[in-house]
């Protein structure tokens, strides 16, 4: 059985109005587009996943280690993007070895084996969606 590589979060656009209307008016600006002024703005929607709450948990580490059932950190998340038909969307990329234990071992075995159910992809999006306030999200998982 292979083991998954990578698990890619592709986000989709804000809920809210006010910051719709504030990429538009930065891409506006910079005479950019709104994709990719929201695609620059990935690297803070990642700083927010991995700041701290009051418990001094980090938002990623608790949603994973939820869906996995054991207590986990997520190391070096990377902010990036997923192109189709020319249009870039704005994605976040985990590598399944550097979602670790407490002893920095790293968890590819426990990661293959939940992720291949579409119910933990499911999971992992709706709690990036809520957490960033997206009116959408997909998972995807690439085989190494």
């Amino acid at each position: 059985m292979s083991s998954i590589d990578q698990i890619i979060a592709i986000l989709g656009p804000p809920q809210s109005q006010a910051e719709k209307d504030r990429l538009a008016g930065l891409a506006e600006k910079t005479g950019q587009t709104i994709e990719d002024i929201y695609v620059e703005n990935v690297p803070e929607l990642v700083g927010a996943l991995t700041a701290e709450d009051s418990d001094g948990e980090a938002r990623l580490d608790r949603f994973f280690s939820e869906i996995l059932g054991s207590s986990v950190f997520v190391r070096d998340p990377a902010a990036t993007y997923f192109e189709k038909k020319g249009v870039r969307h704005p994605a976040i990329m985990f590598a399944s070895a550097d979602i670790v234990d407490q002893q920095s071992r790293s968890q590819v075995e426990l990661v293959s084996e939940i992720f291949r159910t579409e119910s933990a992809k499911s999971e992992l999006a709706r709690k990036i969606g809520m957490h960033l306030g997206l009116e959408a999200v997909e998972v995807f998982v690439t085989f190494g």
